[in-house]
């Protein structure tokens, strides 16, 4: 059923741990895709989190006909952030998520290939656009990662 995808989205991180590789994998050969974008938690389990980025290397390794890796942070689920109550909820969960083991380990590895790209993740964000809200993800923001590349 996946042989032909060729863009592949992971909305939003889920309730366990899996590691990309161990998703992808369920879903067969992903022959044609091109463009794949994943979800992480913010704040998680930072032996996870390399893991998880240890995978997203080896994916853009294993396949030179992906043109775009996008992963998509969110916000934890405890804010944990001292100075939260100085910032409206955007800021401060956009500051955790830029400021997160993750994003770091991520941002590290898209200096080395440049089709893997950090972004902001916003709950929901996926449903707003499949009901038409112009609402996507992208380094800045929200921006359609899937068109054009």
């Amino acid at each position: 059923f996946y042989a032909g995808v060729t863009r592949l989205r992971i909305a939003e991180p889920g309730e366990s741990w899996q590691a990309p590789r161990e998703m992808l994998a369920r879903l067969g050969p992903l022959a044609l895709l091109t463009h794949l974008q994943l979800a992480r938690r913010a704040g998680a389990n930072e032996d996870n989190d390399m893991t998880f980025v240890a995978d997203v290397a080896r994916i853009l390794h294993a396949r030179p006909t992906l043109k775009v890796l996008a992963v998509s942070v969110f916000p934890s689920y405890l804010r944990t952030l001292p100075d939260a109550s100085a910032m409206d909820d955007d800021d401060a969960e956009g500051h955790e998520c830029r400021q997160s083991h993750i994003w770091g380990l991520l941002e590290e590895l898209a200096k080395l290939d440049r089709r893997l790209m950090v972004v902001r993740g916003s709950h929901g964000a996926w449903q707003r656009e499949w009901e038409g809200v112009e609402v996507v993800a992208n380094a800045s923001g929200p921006e359609d990662f899937w068109a054009g590349l």
